[in-house]
């Protein structure tokens, strides 16, 4: 019964109702629009956030030679799973070289949205999680997309520019300076 109280609190929760109004506002073709410097602003505060918290449940967990294998680990997944999905995409579906890569990308990273909505249920289950997780989660996001961009292109050192931009695009800078703060 927990669970069915624990889904239902998930399905009503303002996050999730927020998301409904949007799609309905979609289909009514309201002119509904957040402005482009408040979703900037709420990207940089959510990265932060998300960082910060990845960083504190790290330095709790206590910094050590397994948890450092467990970050490395979690990059290398993050990008086998990028390269694997490409490979899986390029013999299975018609999508173009572009779509693969951008689809693969999504398979080696991992949804901040369903990362947040687990730790939140488990939260609420009184279930503990390690700490390291969410610095992993953080640690996995830019692995997958640099892969995604060297298999998109055909050219190396233009993918190699694109991946030197990606270290330095606010994104990264915010989530992972703000994982070592």
């Amino acid at each position: 019964m927990e669970t069915i109280a624990a889904a239902r609190d998930n399905l009503l929760a303002p996050p999730l109702l927020f998301f409904a109004l949007g799609i309905v506002a979609a289909r009514v073709r309201s002119d509904l629009a957040i402005p482009a410097a408040i979703a900037q602003g709420l990207s940089i505060y959510l990265l932060a956030a998300i960082g910060l918290k990845g960083g504190w449940r790290l330095r709790e967990a206590g910094f050590s030679g397994e948890i450092a294998l467990q970050l490395v680990a979690s990059v290398a997944l993050g990008l086998a799973l990028a390269v694997i999905a490409f490979l899986l995409l390029d013999r299975l579906s018609r999508l173009t070289r572009f779509d693969r890569a951008a689809l693969a990308a999504h398979y080696g990273s991992v949804s901040v949205v369903t990362f947040v909505t687990a730790a939140e249920f488990l939260a609420r289950q009184g279930v503990a999680y390690e700490g390291q997780l969410v610095a992993m989660m953080a640690l996995m996001e830019a692995p997958a997309i640099m892969v995604a961009i060297w298999l998109a292109r055909r050219n190396a050192v233009e993918a190699e520019r694109e991946i030197a931009h990606l270290f330095t695009s606010g994104s990264v800078v915010v989530l992972l300076g703000a994982l070592l703060v």
